[in-house]
């Protein structure tokens, strides 16, 4: 029994070590982080991405891409934009897209090597949208109440026409047949 509890406690022991292993040699290597930083001057507009390891290693060489997030996807401003010895990459900002009504628009940079490490940032360098309400015009893909003139028109007279020719034939079968003496007596 004894030499059974110890080759149990020795197998658990064994498997401790061996997955902790792995752990504590990742934990050394350090994941780089990337932070994103806007600075704006009376002439320009620029995105600076720092990367990182645990926030005191400087990571050169890197290639980090800078976007622009859209409803159904990523703008690029710039792409594989090197960090330099600082960990540092730089990028101006020229473009004019429209924002959201107070003109913001979130700018992302991401590590080319891993699009899991990045970071966004809200800026105000959009065009502030307008949205003008059309709820009160009338267009084809309005309610019902603001449909097109014409479209109303078009099916309220194939609406009368197909139940006014339903009708007509009910007065032939009806009231010309009485006339006629065709009068049918089941």
């Amino acid at each position: 029994m004894k030499n059974y509890l110890k080759n149990k406690m020795g197998a658990r022991l064994l498997a401790v070590v061996a997955f902790s292993i792995p752990m504590i040699l990742s934990a050394q290597d350090g994941e780089p982080k990337l932070k994103l930083k806007i600075i704006e001057t009376d002439s320009s507009k620029t995105c600076k991405a720092i990367v990182m390891i645990d926030d005191t290693i400087p990571v050169k060489g890197t290639d980090v891409n800078f976007y622009v997030k859209r409803f159904f996807g990523l703008i690029p401003i710039a792409l594989a934009e090197t960090t330099d010895e600082n960990g540092e990459a730089t990028v101006s900002y020229e473009k004019k897209l429209p924002g959201d009504s107070l003109g913001n628009i979130i700018l992302i940079a991401q590590m080319d090597d891993d699009d899991a490490i990045s970071d966004q940032v809200i800026a105000k360098w959009g065009t502030k949208a307008k949205y003008e309400s059309k709820i009160s015009q009338r267009e084809l893909w309005a309610s019902r109440s603001n449909a097109p003139l014409y479209l109303i028109i078009i099916s309220n007279a194939i609406i009368v026409g197909i139940w006014g020719t339903m009708g007509y034939i009910l007065y032939l079968l009806f009231f010309k047949m009485k006339k006629s003496g065709l009068d049918y007596k089941p």
